[in-house]
């Protein structure tokens, strides 16, 4: 009979599991829970809710919001896109057919925006009471609209330095004059699903004070709550504590495609940054005369529409969307350089119809200044309502810049298979270091 100390080796040659110590349990230790958090956890991207009295916009601006992370799934949740809008500058050399739009284009954005959407609403379902003032929202805005396109027509070659628009916007203007474009481009901007009929029965109001109690409106904050990640214009106003001082009115485009860090663009992005460089103004220093180059330091590069609504008289500052654009696709091709074009021209009519261009302080306005400022394109039929402009450039007056990705959009399959073949060919100056595999 073999002893005990001479079966074990034997048990255990014959692999694991042979012997009933292999299944002993051993109680491991927990980690602390400061280890337990230390790894990051992937932040999931929502898209927050607008506001229930939003009625209007509310289904179908989530929806947009919701679409636009298809069409741009690659640049969600980039961490190294940031808040900066840098865009590339129209080249010099454009030649006129890629500036000349087809109407097809409108008709495709606005068909891609209604199976986005849903059908667009009818007249039928406004009451009554605001018929009359969105009929003259609609005269007023065709009336800019034709007055743009007239006074680009009337610019001699080698005079559009004293005139409101920059060189590209007038060739773009230009080109695109004919009456069927007109009409084209009067139905996309006045589109139901571009131009609400809540905004438009509030900007054809008479009196100031009227289209802020209808215009949609949320109030900036630091995340951009509740303002949907779309793209389009819009209007940052704002009010008086004092009753007797007009309000501010701004207005902008929100055009950017870049995700920030927490996946805000368009819209949202711009209110945040709104936001921010109003609370950074706000915080600055009291310009006194020791503190006066640290106050100035403490506001460079915000502009002064944020200045001007840090000042502790604002007791409200509102965030509106005036017309909601649908983001141009890949489909499109070369047709979607003019996307930069239709937001620059309808930022230009709704700063001629919300007059928020600021006058210029001590100056006196002579015929150059009109023609400069843009002051002769408004008709002088508008009301002037009382507000206080923000607006220091007419926006056909600033550069039209295209971005990378649109630019991307309009590259052929041969330009494509040029770049790759350039990256394969440098791909150690592309990225840096030498790849351990393949670029194919």
């Amino acid at each position: 009979m073999s002893s005990d100390s001479d079966s074990e080796p034997r048990d255990r040659a014959r692999g694991w599991g042979a012997n009933t110590k292999d299944f002993d349990v051993r109680q491991r230790k927990r980690p602390a829970a400061s280890a337990r958090s230390s790894k990051r956890k992937r932040k999931v991207r929502t898209i927050p809710s607008l506001a229930i009295d939003l009625d209007e916009f509310e289904c179908y601006t989530q929806a947009l919001a919701a679409d636009e992370e298809t069409v741009f799934p690659e640049l969600v949740g980039s961490p190294d896109l940031g808040e900066d809008l840098l865009e590339d500058e129209t080249p010099d050399d454009m030649p006129d057919d890629w500036l000349a739009m087809n109407t097809k284009t409108l008709d495709e954005l606005i068909a891609r925006m209604e199976d986005t959407c849903g059908p667009a609403p009818d007249m039928e379902s406004i009451p009554e009471s605001h018929l009359d003032s969105i009929q003259r929202h609609h005269e007023w805005y065709l009336s800019l609209l034709d007055s743009l396109f007239d006074a680009a027509q009337s610019v001699l070659a080698g005079t559009a330095r004293d005139e409101p628009f920059t060189k590209h916007m007038l060739r773009w203007l230009k080109v695109n004059s004919s009456e069927r474009m007109r009409n084209a481009l009067s139905e996309f901007f006045l589109h139901p699903l571009v131009r609400s009929f809540r905004t438009r029965a509030a900007l054809g109001q008479g009196k100031t004070e009227r289209i802020f109690d209808i215009l949609e409106s949320l109030p900036l904050s630091e995340g951009g709550d509740g303002i949907p990640n779309i793209l389009g214009i819009y209007l940052v106003h704002g009010h008086h504590a004092d009753s007797t001082e007009d309000d501010l009115a701004y207005v902008g485009q929100c055009g950017s495609m870049k995700p920030d860090w927490n996946g805000a663009l368009g819209a949202r992005l711009r209110a945040k940054q709104h936001h921010n460089d109003i609370l950074r103004c706000r915080n600055a220093l009291p310009v006194e005369a020791t503190t006066r180059d640290a106050a100035r330091s403490a506001v460079k590069g915000t502009l002064w529409v944020h200045q001007r609504l840090a000042n502790p008289d604002i007791s409200a500052i509102g965030f509106s969307l005036l017309s909601v654009f649908p983001f141009p696709h890949s489909a499109l091709g070369r047709e979607n350089i003019h996307f930069r074009f239709l937001l620059s021209v309808a930022e230009t009519l709704d700063v001629l119809l919300m007059t928020s261009l600021r006058s210029k302080d001590n100056l006196p306005i002579n015929e150059g200044y009109r023609l400069l400022s843009g002051r002769t394109l408004r008709p002088s039929h508008l009301p002037r309502w009382k507000l206080e402009g923000l607006n220091r450039v007419l926006p056909s007056n600033q550069p039209v810049t295209i971005g990378s990705p649109l630019w991307s959009m309009c590259w052929s399959p041969d330009k494509i298979s040029t770049f790759m073949d350039l990256v394969r060919e440098h791909k150690s100056e592309v990225h840096g270091f030498t790849l351990g595999y393949r670029v194919c």
